[in-house]
């Protein structure tokens, strides 16, 4: 989940850099973004598919919960 939290927070940040960059740099960063898009994508993806093996109901909403707040960050 840290890994996803992080992703997200480069894409954050690229999208604060699109307003104030080199414009030399647009395909980098469009690059940048979509690589840490992918990288939140797959961290949610692994999380999902381990749930069911979580044994602990509280930390399976949880992770659910954080989850589903990074997603709606994703949109």
């Amino acid at each position: 989940m840290d890994n996803g939290k992080n992703c997200l927070r480069v894409m954050t940040l690229c999208r604060e850099l699109k307003t104030a960059f080199n414009a030399n740099c647009a395909s980098d960063l469009d690059c940048a973004l979509m690589l840490a898009e992918a990288g939140v994508r797959g961290c949610l993806a692994n999380v999902v598919i381990n749930l069911p093996g979580i044994k602990d109901p509280s930390l399976v909403r949880e992770l659910t919960d954080q989850c589903n707040t990074i997603k709606e960050e994703l949109k």
